[in-house]
């Protein structure tokens, strides 16, 4: 929005733009993946009069499946009508779409071969595209072809579900899976798909280059939505100056890192951003949250907040505020259930609010949250690679 504004004063088309805008929207998104699939989709839906660019589909890339092919290959490729593939972008440059592609390919092989060959394509041999159509076609045990075409769709309807924004799905059904294996001893599957998921949560949560920086007067129009919240529950609350915000992240108790996200007059204030490694693993996520909170009590010399903000509901707060009360401490608490996104309000009883969905107090608060979830799975992360991978 602000390069908008700055090129408005040099640029007619931009300057029209402005001028005939009524409403500025905007989506919140933890990695770059996801803004540049939420970008093509609004584009395909909108069709923005200004964008001639995006609007050119000879000019602009596409991510294309052959769904019509018994077995659908994956490919860049211009917009075809052809009503026999599935097309998804547009992407602006063939770098972000091999990109994309070469990303995915780490967790579910596909090939790209547009023509039949007798021979395996090159990604066989790296295990890239496994199992390998062409290889597939060759075999004459039906049941063992059959097999194998299963595996192959299954990989592709994987990607379609990734490709369509369906992120969080994709990783749950690896979850159970991973359960599954380790449950019947099968370490060595379980291994595989434990790699899929850092693999596949590396590439969705660190590649972060959005510039979360916005307009002061919109920071101090949501800092005061926010205030006109949670004033009815607690009235005491004058200054919203500091808040913090808190999550945990882990997999099955292994690597588990907590996060403390800080923002400052309602912007993002990252040298007061700290990571916690959790000490006992083997304790509840509840009791990770109160280690978190215990350790940061001990550093007062980093300013105290005015809110303290929790992923989760009324356990996730009840456990925050009973260390403040340990240490005499009194800051509000509040927490933000999922599923649809909630504010739990602190204090007996534990009420819900319930707001519009546009309303900037609750989106300031869901972006606090984004902010921290993404902060400690990116240490998380960091970790889980050390351990696993030769960085």
């Amino acid at each position: 929005m602000l390069s908008h504004l700055r090129s408005a004063k040099i640029d007619r088309k931009e300057k029209l733009i402005i001028n005939r805008a009524n409403k500025v929207d905007y989506l919140l998104c933890d990695s770059e993946f996801k803004a540049l699939l939420a970008e093509a989709k609004l584009i395909n839906q909108s069709r923005p009069k200004y964008n001639v660019i995006w609007k050119d589909d000879k000019s602009n890339l596409y991510i294309k499946i052959s769904i019509n092919e018994d077995l659908p290959k994956i490919y860049p490729a211009r917009l075809e009508n052809d009503m026999q593939s599935l097309h998804f972008g547009p992407f602006p440059s063939i770098n972000t779409v091999e990109f994309i592609l070469r990303e995915i390919r780490k967790v579910f092989p596909y090939c790209s071969q547009k023509k039949i060959s007798k021979r395996p394509c090159f990604y066989s041999k790296i295990n890239r595209c496994n199992p390998c159509p062409n290889l597939i076609n060759k075999i004459t045990n039906k049941k063992v072809k059959q097999n194998l075409k299963k595996i192959y769709k299954k990989n592709i309807r994987q990607i379609i579900k990734i490709l369509s924004g369906k992120f969080e799905l994709v990783l749950k059904n690896l979850r159970v899976k991973l359960k599954a294996y380790s449950a019947r001893q099968q370490y060595e599957q379980a291994l595989v798909i434990r790699n899929n998921i850092i693999y596949l949560e590396r590439f969705l949560y660190q590649q972060l280059k959005i510039n979360y920086q916005i307009n002061i007067n919109i920071s101090e129009k949501r800092l005061l939505s926010l205030k006109q919240l949670l004033k009815n529950y607690f009235p005491d609350i004058d200054s919203l100056a500091r808040i913090e915000c808190y999550d945990v992240s882990n997999l099955s108790g292994q690597e588990a890192t907590g996060s403390m996200v800080t923002f400052i007059n309602g912007l993002t204030a990252k040298s007061y951003y700290r990571r916690f490694k959790i000490i006992n693993e083997s304790q509840s996520d509840l009791n990770m949250i109160e280690e978190i909170i215990k350790r940061r009590l001990k550093y007062i010399r980093w300013g105290m907040a005015n809110l303290i903000i929790v992923d989760g509901g009324r356990l996730q707060i009840t456990a925050v505020k009973n260390i403040l009360k340990k240490n005499q401490i009194n800051i509000p608490v509040i927490g933000l259930e999922k599923n649809p996104d909630r504010i739990v309000i602190g204090i007996n009883q534990f009420p819900v609010i319930k707001v519009d969905f546009n309303n900037l107090g609750y989106n300031f608060v869901r972006h606090i949250r984004d902010e921290s979830h993404r902060f400690a799975r990116k240490y998380h992360l960091y970790l889980r690679s050390k351990r696993i991978f030769l960085i």
